[in-house]
Parts: C-alpha cells; structure tokens; sequence
C-alpha cells in the first residue's frame, strides 16, 4: 500500500508541475489517469517538435521518454515514474530537463524553478493515507 501511495502522489506532483509549465495531459480525468506514467498533451506549436524534444532529453540530459502511442503518437510525449524512478531524486531532474528543453525550442510559460517549487508545493499538500 504505501508504495501504491508513493506513486499517486509523486504522479499527482509530477503533474501539478507540468501543469504550471502551460503542459495539458492526455487523461482529461485524474481518476483515469495512471500513477506510474503521465502523457503529456503537447501544445499544437510544439507537435512537430516531439522526436526533437526525445532526442534532446535523452542526448543532453540521459533521461529517456517516449512519444505517445497510437491516436496520440503525434500530439504527446510519455513521461514515467514508477518503481524506483517514484521520487524526487529522479523527477526534479526530469522536470528541470523537460523545461529547459521546451525553453529551447521558444516555449516556456514558468521558469524551471517555478515548476520545480509547484512540484514540491503539491508534494507537500498531498495527505498520506
């Protein structure tokens, strides 16, 4: 249970901070959302970008996503975080490296520490249990 738990509230975290990159997600709903992946919704000036924005995270920042699958193979990138990827010690550098990559590319909606502090802000919010 408390690893369950571990994942539903780095995931909820995770998200809060993508979120306030400007970022939409795939799931419309949290409920059906899974706590071991997000799939991010790019923004339709960044689509065309997504085998640039792979490359780059895994080149420059040895940090491997993938692009969405099926129906959203051109619209979204997947990000996970399950078993020992579940923690600040692998997120914070996930999140600092997807924004600094979006920032490359022209877009940024919040600087790499305001989402890095959203995400600890929604950490620190989430009750246990």
């Amino acid at each position: 249970e408390k690893r369950y738990e571990r994942h539903r509230r780095m995931a909820a975290a995770f998200r809060a901070a993508t979120k306030a990159m400007g970022l939409g997600f795939v799931s419309k709903n949290e409920e059906y959302a899974s706590p071991t992946i997000t799939a991010i919704e790019l923004p339709p000036d960044l689509r065309g970008k997504i085998e640039h924005i792979v490359g780059k995270m895994l080149r420059d920042y040895r940090i491997m996503i993938s692009r969405g699958i099926a129906a959203t193979e051109e619209t979204a990138i997947r990000i996970g975080h399950m078993g020992y990827t579940a923690s600040p010690r692998f997120l914070i550098p996930t999140l600092t490296a997807l924004s600094e990559t979006l920032t490359s590319l022209g877009y940024q909606k919040c600087s790499t520490g305001d989402a890095v502090d959203t995400f600890y802000r929604a950490l620190g919010k989430l009750q246990i249990g």
